[in-house]
This record gives C-alpha cells, structure tokens and sequence, in this order.
C-alpha cells in the first residue's frame, strides 16, 4: 500500500513537471513578461505561452496569454526591424513597418501614419505578417490618439533643415549631416519635396568638401 502511493506521487510530481496546468504555465510566463529585463521575456514567448495556448486554446487563460505573447512578438519583431542593417526584409510587412519606423523617428508622422494604415488595409490576410499588422495598428492608434501631427512635410523638413543648420554653425557636424542624410534618403523619391532634397545634397557636399580642404591644409604629423 505505501508503495503505491509513493508510486502515486511520483507519478503525480512527474505529470505536474511535464503537463503543468493552465494557471501554473499562466503565473509562469506572467512572471516573466513583468521582468523589466526584456530578455527574460524569450522563455514566455517561446515555451510558457505556446504550450498554454496549444493546450489549453479555450482556457481560462487564453485571451490573456494571446495578448502577452503578442506583447512578446511586437516587441522581439520591432528590434529585429530596427537592427536588420543591410540585410533584406524577410516579408513585406516588415520592409514596410522599417520605412514607416524611419519616418516617424524623423519627425514625419504624417508620411509614418499613411505607410501604417496602408499596411493594415493591404497585409490583414497575410498570417507571416501579423505581427507587422499589431505594430502599425498600435503606432497608428498612438498617432491619431496624439492628434496626428499639426505640421505638414514641408514644415517639418523646413525645421530639421534650420536646426541642422544651426548645429552645423556651431560645429556639431555629425548631427548636422545626421539630419541632411535622412532627408536624402526618406525622400529622394519625392518630387514635391526634390528641392529640400537637393538642398540637404549641398550642404552634405559642401561640409564634405570643407573637411577635405581642412585635412588638406593641416601640416603633416611628425613621423
């Protein structure tokens, strides 16, 4: 009889270890998802939540563990974006959501807010982009909740032109040519805007060739 039951718990312990319940993979993968270190977030999108959902689809739980695991993947999704470097998009809806990104990170959320509403309207049924849709619904619904942007484009390139400038005049070149190369490259496609464009082109050109003369007349370092 004692064998039994120490058979029992044994067996108990080892379903609890391999099968644990709905609420346990919950408060597990909740626990995480509240660390402020991000990469403790990786166990939750990756084991914790996957296995509730695939286990336990219309469980108590379900609708909250959906929306952290969301929470997980717009998150992971948004870095991988961010840092992609010169690597090629891996879908349409990621290449779309690093232009829109760029944009919006420039000062143009108008231009931003037109790319994310237009990725909602064309990716909805697409299932590898999903996660790209959750992104550009979120920022479009912060934009328009933030009263969109009272600026149009030439304004907002009219001020990033002054400011960059200004810091060009006192010596911040790096930033200065920052902002003339996001100009040149956001909108160099855009003949309304070809003219600020052009503009951002000399002043890189200018600063490039003012350097070079710069290096030109410093004396030669001793050997």
């Amino acid at each position: 009889m004692c064998l039994l039951v120490f058979v029992g718990l044994i067996g108990w312990q080892v379903q609890r270890t391999l099968y644990p319940s709905e609420a346990a993979l919950y408060a597990r993968a909740k626990s995480l998802m509240e660390q402020e270190d991000t990469s403790k977030w990786i166990d939750a999108k990756d084991i914790y939540l996957p296995s509730l959902l695939t286990r336990f689809p219309e469980g108590e739980f379900a609708e909250e563990a959906q929306e952290l695991l969301d929470k997980a993947e717009m998150y992971f999704a948004e870095q991988q974006a961010r840092n992609l470097g010169p690597r090629k998009p891996r879908t349409e809806g990621q290449r779309l959501y690093i232009e829109a990104d760029k944009f919006e990170r420039f000062g143009d959320r108008i231009t931003a807010l037109e790319i994310y509403e237009s990725m909602i309207d064309l990716l909805a049924d697409r299932p590898e982009d999903r996660i790209y849709v959750l992104l550009a619904t979120r920022q479009r619904n912060k934009i328009t909740e933030e009263g969109g942007d009272k600026l149009d484009r030439v304004q907002i390139i009219e001020e990033v032109l002054a400011r960059a400038e200004e810091q060009a005049a006192a010596g911040k070149l790096l930033e200065a040519r920052k902002s003339w190369n996001s100009i040149v490259t956001l909108y160099a496609d855009n003949q309304e805007l070809a003219p600020f464009v052009d503009r951002a082109r000399d002043l890189l050109e200018e600063t490039r060739r003012g350097r070079r003369a710069t290096e030109e007349t410093q004396p030669a370092q001793p050997q």
